[in-house]
Parts: C-alpha cells; structure tokens; sequence
C-alpha cells in the first residue's frame, strides 16, 4: 500500500506578549529528522491552546485552529492569528494525521486591552445619589474588540478621592465575574467621589465624580 511520510516535528514562534481578541503574527515550519524545512508539506495540521497560567483554558480558541494546503509555503506558514482568553498559554501544532510529530510554542501571554469604569446615574432625573443610597459602580476588563475577557483572574487596585469608607484597595477577579464587577456601594459622608482602577498591565480607568 502507499506509504505517507509526514514531518518528524514542528517549530512555532510568536511575541512573548499579545493581547485577547487582537491579531498577532506567527510562524511555524514543518521540519524533517535532520531539522530542515519540509518544502512540500501542506498539511493538514491542527493548532490548539495548553493553558499555562491559568491551567483551564475552557471556552479558548485559536483561530485559524487548522492549517492546510496553501497556507504552506515550502513547508512554513505565516499565520495571522487570533486567541480569545487572558493568561498565560502555549499553542501546540500537530499533523492531523500523526498527532505525535508536534511542536510547541514558548509561554505567551495575552492581556486584556483596555478597563472602563461607569459609576451608575442618579434616577428621577437628579443628578447625585442621597447620603446612605446605594449606588453601583461598574468595572468591565476588555478584549480588543470590547467585549468582557470572560476568564480574566487579575487584580485591580482600586483608589477613591476622597477617602471612601468600606471599599478595599483592591479587589481580585473571579471566574464567576465574566470580566465585569459591579460594587454596589453606599456612603454617609457628602462628598464628590471620583473612583479610579490600575492593573498590572498598565491599564486604568476612571469614574465621572459621584
């Protein structure tokens, strides 16, 4: 019968750092046992997400998740891709008809691309909250296409001006959060607040004063 020969492994490279939702270049080539490029390779071959940090990459997706026929080029396909999830990951390349011969990319990491902070308007058409009433305040980690990160873990330190009672410094996202946490908060002290939020990747964002 007819004998297939297919690469002995795969080489994946890309930015150690992008962001959820956004394109990013990669490369990968399909070698033999010498470590030289396959030239006439096409495929196909599957690309898919090993969670790093955080371990679950439930609900992740690559795309494109397969890459076949002219997508190769002397046995190397330069990718436009894009991956849906923050944290740390690696993506795994491997013949759809051997997964053995495979190939890793190293640890990259994608952040989110931006935080909004809404503070919730006043009803009855005022325009400030009583002393005591309860009012909402809104944090929301985006991709770059806007949408809540639905598994983003970090931590947003929190600063209010002035000091408002009952709020911590900083507050830990959950998975059950989605990417968005709404405080819902109530003051005794009249006052302006205005309530401002800093990640660790160097995004911010602020409230209109209360």
């Amino acid at each position: 019968g007819p004998i297939t020969f297919v690469p002995d492994k795969f080489t994946m490279t890309a930015g150690p750092v992008q962001t959820v939702s956004k394109p990013f270049s990669m490369t990968t080539s399909a070698l033999n046992v010498a470590g030289e490029t396959t030239f006439n390779y096409q495929g196909p071959a599957a690309i898919r997400a090993i969670g790093v940090n955080p371990f679950d990459v439930t609900g992740g997706g690559i795309s494109p998740s397969h890459v076949s026929g002219g997508q190769w080029v002397t046995g190397v396909a330069q990718l436009s891709a894009v991956y849906n999830l923050w944290g740390t990951v690696k993506f795994e390349i491997y013949d759809q008809t051997t997964p053995e011969q495979k190939g890793n990319s190293t640890d990259i990491y994608f952040s989110p691309n931006s935080i909004t902070a809404k503070a919730e308007i006043p009803q009855d058409g005022r325009d400030f909250f009583y002393t005591g009433e309860v009012f909402k305040v809104t944090l929301s980690v985006l991709d770059a296409q806007a949408a809540p990160v639905p598994n983003f873990q970090g931590n947003a330190n929190i600063h209010v001006e002035p000091a408002f009672e009952g709020l911590e410094n900083s507050y830990l996202f959950t998975l059950q959060d989605q990417g968005v946490k709404v405080f819902a908060l109530s003051t005794q002290t009249p006052g302006d607040y205005v309530f401002s939020f800093d990640t660790s990747d160097g995004l911010s964002a602020q409230t209109e004063p209360v």
